[in-house]
This record gives structure tokens, C-alpha cells and sequence, in this order.
């Protein structure tokens, strides 16, 4: 019942058989095309590169089958009108639209996140966090009425949580703009009969859907209110009295079949749900909320990493880490120096608990008071052993006494080489254009932290052109020497599979087949992955 929910489609009538996939294109305009994400009745959507940036991006086209179809090319580029009106954080973010050699294309931000569908099966959230998401959708469906917009295609699915708990909502691909002043168009609309997904449709919007008012959407966004806070899908069975009693009669209100007896106004609904969480909070104290305080912690944790890596344009760097856990005890970053150098690390605390959060921060504060000083001045030249075993030192020292297993990686561009200290069994892979196989440099060495008497050193070697450089946090602490040398026999198979493609679909691809052999579950061991591509 489940896989044919999930396979519903927004417009029923276009859909046919085959014919959705065929070649994938090397170029989409001016985006380089990696890889097909998803494909639904009119489009196709791929992840494509902006040729600038070198960042992802969302590059949605039409389907072939319709390119010459000037009223289905309409509709399609319709949206990309509609997403143009918008500006706000909850809402996916328009990066440009027009034709290329395979018919009409529109490009928009890519964004990293799991869909609220996801959520709703895989996981149970308490009920501030299930009313924080729900919220955030009101806000942006505010935004969009405000601007004379109804989605009508709101649904679990079009509604993508981002590693930081943001809400990001997105296909406007059967959205219907009135303008302000005027009343719903009294027609049939260009593709005709019902349009919407039936779980969350309102009753109106069945026969005929042009005619529909913007309280269309607060009856599709009640829907996702009940399942996010039951945590089960309805498939159109709504039972109120599953909600809590609080709750209950502001869903019950979104929820009545005659529009003009529902919430009419979105603010309504808003001002609704957060008198009800004030009142709520006043009752019973959140601060006690064991579930809100983990995730204030992976949001910290999050905060601790970088927003932004590029460290520079002579290379490339690809990160993949998982996306629905919680990220105790990564810790990457990245630094160019004064001199035109760059430092890369990759470090994982060795106990992973929320104490974790508390050692990276630790870590992280340490090194970027030892590396101040090569930020901005050429003197003294930065000596990467020297750092690694002042920090090393720095952290043996200290009463907290955490450990760490740390990569360090020291680019040098003007002599053409790098250099890599492993700190435990910290790996790094470097794969050339001219070698078949990549070569594995690796360190039989204590853990960061573990003595301040450990000498760590540098092995260094020369880099190139289209060389690439990987490393990882695959080897658990606890791994036999048996079981690492396993693991990196597995890493060199995923390489050399992936090694044509760009930087970041290869360290996804890599991360998500290494992922699977994991035999603890990622959320009790969460991994990253690092690729470093010269250009």
C-alpha cells in the first residue's frame, strides 16, 4: 500500500509507461549533467554542476514526449514564473530557466535534505519539533498567498527537511497564480480533469481544480499535521481523535469539507498553532524535553562544521557524511593560508556520544588558535609535522581527555605536492591519471590525543593535474587489523567504480556503497568522506 503512495504522481492522466528515462545528457545549458535524480509525468529532474561555482544543482527539463507540445511546454515553464515570485527561506530558491538543445530546462538550488515522507516513516518526532515543521511550511505558504500563489500540490513528498532542520518546500509545477484583486478563474484548466495527489487534496479541488481558493493548501497542510504528528501515513483516513487534545481542533477546523466553514487564512492557522504551543510550553516546561535537547545538540554540532568548502579554485573537494542521523563526533575543515597553501582535516572523535559534541569543540577550538597566525602573514612558513604534534600535545594535556582519529592533509600547489599525517588508522588514497591503481598511505599510529610523547610524521608525494585525493573515517576504532585491512579492500573497489566521476557524486557514491557494509547501523557510528580533485 506504501509503494503505491509513494508512486502516485501529480497529474495521473499524463503518465505513461517507459519512455521517462533514455541517455543521460553530458550538458543541460550551461550545467554539466552527473546524474538522473527522479523523473515524474511531464519532467525529468538531474543533478547538474554550475559551471562557475562548481556547486550542485537541481536542473529539472521537460520530457522529450512533450517538448513539441506548446501548452505542456507552457505549463512547465510556468513554474518557474511561479518560484520567481517567490524569496523566502522555506521555499526552493529559483537559479534560472530556459531552452537547450533537448527542449526547456529550469535550474534551481539543489538541496541536501530527506523529504518529509521520510520522516513521517522512518522516524517519531515529538510534537514541538512535528508543530516547528509544520510551521515553517505555514510561513512559506504565507509567503506564496501573499504573492497571489496556491501550491496545490502540497504533500509530504514536496516538503524537504535540510541536515538543519530547515524546511524547504518545492515543486510548483501544478501551482496556480491569482493575481490580488481578482477571484479563481471559472475554466477548465490547459491539461484538464483532476489535478493534485488524492491523500492530500481538499474537496474542492477534485472537479474542477482552477477553481480552488487558497485555503486549498491549509487543508493539505492539516493533513501533513495529523500524519507528522501521529507518525503514520493516512492514505485518507484521518481519526482526530489520534491527536492530542490540543491540537485536535485547530486540524479539525483546517480540515472541514466545505471551504467556506474552514480556516480561511493562513495567519489564522499560524496564529493558532503558536498560542497553542505557548500555552503547551507554560504547562508542562520543554526544557525537560530529552528529544529537543539531542537535536539542540546535533544542531551544534552542525554549527561546528564548515557552511561553505572551497578552499580555493585550484581544486575540488566533494564531502558526503549522512544526512538523517546525528552527526556526534565529525569534524572536517579546511584552511588557506597566507602563502597560497592549504590545510584539509578530517577528524572523528573516538567515543561517539553526545560528550562527543563537547570534544569537538574542544578540537576544533584548539586548531584554529594554532593556525591563526598562518592565515594571514607568510612568517614563520607553516611546518605541518610541527602543527600536528603541537595539537597533539595540546589535546594529550588536556583534563578532558578525549582522543581523536585525525587526517591532515597539506596541499602545496607551487611545488606540485601534498603532504598527509594519519592520526590512528587514518587512511588516504591518492589516484592518479596515470596509475591503474590508487595508492593507499597509511600510518600505524596512536590516536590524536592519546600521549604527548607520540611523534607524528609527514609523507608527502607529488600531485598533479586530474590526480585525486580520498580519505575517510570508515576504520572503527574498535576494527581488527583484519577487519580495517578488509575495509579499505572495499574503499579501493568503490574508487576505482566511481573514480570518473566530479568530486562530490563520486564521494556520494563512494560514502553510499561503504555505508552499506557497515556493520554497526550509521546512526551508532556516523562516517564522512572527503574528495580532493586538482582541476
Amino acid at each position: 500500500m506504501e509503494d503505491s503512495f509513494s508512486k502516485q504522481t501529480t497529474l495521473p492522466h499524463l503518465v505513461t509507461e517507459g519512455d521517462m528515462g533514455g541517455a543521460l545528457p553530458e550538458m543541460v545549458g550551461p550545467y554539466k549533467i552527473e546524474s538522473l535524480l527522479s523523473h515524474g509525468g511531464m519532467s525529468l529532474l538531474y543533478l547538474g554542476l554550475d559551471p562557475d561555482t562548481k556547486t550542485p544543482v537541481a536542473v529539472k527539463v521537460l520530457s522529450p514526449k512533450y517538448v513539441s507540445n506548446e501548452e505542456v511546454a507552457k505549463q512547465f515553464l510556468h513554474e518557474a514564473d511561479i518560484i520567481a515570485l517567490t524569496n523566502h527561506p522555506n521555499i526552493v530558491r529559483l537559479l534560472g530557466h530556459g531552452q537547450w538543445e533537448g527542449g526547456l530546462y529550469i535550474t534551481m538550488e539543489f538541496i541536501r535534505g530527506v523529504s518529509l515522507r521520510q520522516f513521517i516513516v522512518q522516524r517519531s518526532l515529538n510534537l514541538r519539533r512535528s508543530l516547528d515543521i509544520i510551521l515553517q511550511v505555514a510561513y512559506s505558504l504565507l509567503h506564496l498567498h501573499t504573492h497571489g500563489v496556491i501550491h496545490r500540490d502540497l504533500k509530504p513528498e514536496n516538503i524537504i527537511i535540510t541536515e538543519s532542520g530547515q524546511v524547504k518546500v518545492i515543486d510548483f509545477g501544478i501551482a496556480q497564480l491569482i493575481p490580488h484583486g481578482t477571484e479563481p478563474p471559472k475554466k477548465k484548466g490547459l491539461l484538464g480533469g483532476m489535478i493534485g495527489t488524492p491523500s492530500y487534496m481538499s474537496p474542492e479541488q477534485t472537479s474542477p481544480p482552477y477553481e480552488v481558493d487558497f485555503n486549498t493548501d491549509i487543508y493539505s497542510l492539516a493533513i501533513i499535521a495529523y500524519e507528522l504528528v501521529t507518525g503514520q501515513l493516512s492514505f485518507g483516513n484521518i481519526q482526530l481523535t489520534l491527536l492530542p487534545s490540543c491540537l485536535r481542533p485547530i486540524i479539525e477546523e483546517a480540515l472541514r469539507p466545505n471551504a467556506d466553514e474552514r480556516t480561511q487564512d493562513i495567519v489564522d492557522f499560524i496564529s493558532s498553532i503558536s498560542e497553542m504551543i505557548k500555552v503547551q510550553s507554560m504547562k508542562s516546561g520543554d526544557e525537560g524535553d530529552t528529544q529537543d535537547l539531542l537535536e539542540g545538540l546535533n544542531r551544534t554540532q552542525i554549527d561546528l562544521l564548515p557552511k561553505e568548502f572551497a578552499p580555493g579554485p585550484d581544486f575540488d573537494v566533494g564531502i558526503a557524511r549522512p544526512q538523517n542521523v546525528l552527526l556526534y563526533g565529525i569534524y572536517y575543515d579546511a584552511f588557506r593560508f597566507a602563502d597560497g597553501n592549504t590545510l584539509i582535516l578530517l577528524a572523528e572523535a573516538s567515543e561517539n556520544s553526545t560528550r562527543s559534541v563537547v570534544a569537538i569543540s574542544s578540537l576544533r577550538a584548539t586548531i584554529r588558535t594554532l593556525i591563526t597566525p598562518y592565515l594571514t602573514a607568510t612568517e614563520p612558513p607553516f611546518d605541518h609535522a610541527h602543527f600536528v604534534n603541537q595539537l597533539n600535545d595540546h589535546i594529550a594535556r588536556d583534563p578532558f581527555k578525549a582522543t581523536y582519529g585525525l587526517s591532515s592533509l597539506h596541499i602545496d600547489m607551487r611545488n606540485d605536492r601534498f603532504g598527509f599525517i594519519s592520526c590512528g588508522e587514518s587512511p588516504l588514497w591518492h589516484l592518479t591519471q596515470m596509475a591503474q591503481d590508487p595508492r593507499l598511505l597509511l600510518n600505524h599510529t596512536p590516536l590524536l590525543g592519546a600521549s604527548p610523547t607520540t611523534i607524528f610524521e609527514e609523507t608527502s608525494d607529488t600531485w598533479y593535474e586530474g590526480d585525486t585525493l580520498l580519505f575517510h573515517s570508515f576504520n572503527n576504532f574498535s576494527c581488527t587489523e583484519k577487519e580495517a585491512a578488509e575495509i579499505e579492500k572495499e574503499y579501493k573497489k568503490a574508487i576505482l567504480e566511481y573514480r570518473n566521476l566530479s568530486c562530490q557524486n563520486q564521494a556520494e557514491s563512494i560514502f553510499s556503497k561503504m555505508a552499506s557494509n557497515l556493520r554497526a547501523p550509521m546512526e551508532k557510528q556516523p562516517k564522512a568522506i572527503l574528495s580532493i580533485q586538482r582541476i
